[in-house]
């Protein structure tokens, strides 16, 4: 399958690139989210680890088709603010690279901030690189006056179901 998107982190140590169509996109207004971004809410894109290649382009090491997880404190740092959510960045610039959660690991959420604009494929792409979905609605920031006008659906935390999920695994 073509590349659909790629990107690097603002160093341009890490990059990335995507084999296949973004399953959504949303953006994330929690507290966490928030603080990482710096902004009103943190964008990311829903694909598979298996569509994914990333290059460490200190050490020109290629991992094609599943997360890096072996960089771990040599190209990439990882942060876990609760048990079942996980942030990894880039060690050098601490860009924001992804964002998963351990009870759902078929899906991986890129940072949108890290894609190339000229690197997305077509208009398909670039549609579904939009926000679709807004969550934790409940803790979009007082001083922030422009989300939630795009008429995107707007959820106070997690989309249904999701809550019990994360709560099912952590329990085990």
């Amino acid at each position: 399958m073509p590349r659909m998107f790629s990107g690097t982190c603002a160093c341009g140590r890490i990059s990335v690139s995507c084999n296949e169509m973004p399953s959504r996109t949303t953006a994330c207004h929690c507290v966490q989210c928030r603080k990482i971004s710096g902004g009103p809410y943190q964008l990311y894109t829903d694909v598979s680890p298996e569509s994914l290649t990333f290059l460490d382009n200190t050490t020109k090491q290629e991992i094609k088709g599943k997360l890096p997880l072996e960089w771990k404190d040599k190209a990439l740092s990882f942060t876990n603010l609760s048990k079942a959510g996980e942030r990894v960045f880039c060690i050098d610039c601490k860009s924001l690279i992804w964002m998963r959660y351990l009870s759902h690991e078929e899906f991986v959420g890129i940072s949108v901030a890290l894609i190339d604009e000229s690197s997305v494929a077509n208009e398909k792409v670039k549609e579904k690189l939009g926000v679709m979905k807004h969550m934790f609605g409940s803790q979009k920031a007082f001083w922030d006056h422009t989300s939630f006008k795009d008429g995107k659906e707007v959820v106070q935390r997690f989309s249904e179901g999701w809550e019990e999920s994360i709560s099912s695994w952590e329990k085990n």
